[in-house]
């Protein structure tokens, strides 16, 4: 578990320095930079693998969503927090989040088992959108 701990919090650092230095804390890079490409290119050159454009926007992402690094917790994989940043709805993340925890590969998989069950209807959106008027 400390492998993926040390490459959580490094993703994440990286997420941080793409938003905090290369966008100047802008949601996104100003447009026609090809940033997450030139930087998929020296990264990848450099480094290895591990650096595709869609890697790096999620650790754009992450960062994000996620600006306490400290919160994420360490049961969560780089793969749950993938699926996790694809999420927009605060609500249905948490939950995905807390259930990631509870059972490991959790994400995707009811993600997947939500969407077939009911198609026309993204996971939990009836839900989140109950919780908003109610509470």
């Amino acid at each position: 578990m400390a492998v993926n701990s040390s490459m959580v919090e490094t993703y994440w650092k990286i997420g941080q320095y793409i938003v905090e230095f290369e966008q100047g804390g802008n949601v996104k890079a100003k447009y026609g930079t090809a940033l997450l490409e030139n930087l998929s290119s020296d990264l990848s050159r450099s480094h290895g693998k591990g650096f595709s454009r869609s890697n790096l926007n999620y650790m754009r992402l992450f960062y994000q969503f996620y600006p306490n690094c400290e919160t994420v917790s360490h049961k969560l994989t780089w793969s749950n927090i993938c699926e996790l940043v694809k999420i927009n709805d605060p609500l249905e993340r948490s939950f995905y989040e807390n259930q990631s925890q509870i059972k490991y590969g959790f994400i995707g998989h009811q993600k997947r088992k939500n969407q077939r069950q009911n198609p026309t209807m993204p996971p939990l959106r009836g839900f989140s959108t109950f919780l908003h008027i109610v509470l």
